[in-house]
């Protein structure tokens, strides 16, 4: 269950160190493993999520 979970907050574009912490591991290094499952973002979502973003 964990490593759907890991890799639904890394879809949902929940920033690695967030999730690292949240999860507990050493460092957001340590998520790489999981990036093969996630999808990626829409460039829509790339840019919302960019500091300085307005809409």
């Amino acid at each position: 269950m964990r490593p759907t979970w890991i890799v639904g907050l890394l879809a949902d574009g929940i920033s690695e160190a967030v999730v690292a912490q949240a999860a507990e591991t050493v460092s957001p290094a340590a998520l790489a493993p999981y990036h093969r499952w996630v999808p990626p973002l829409p460039q829509e979502e790339v840019i919302r999520l960019l500091p300085g973003h307005r809409r």
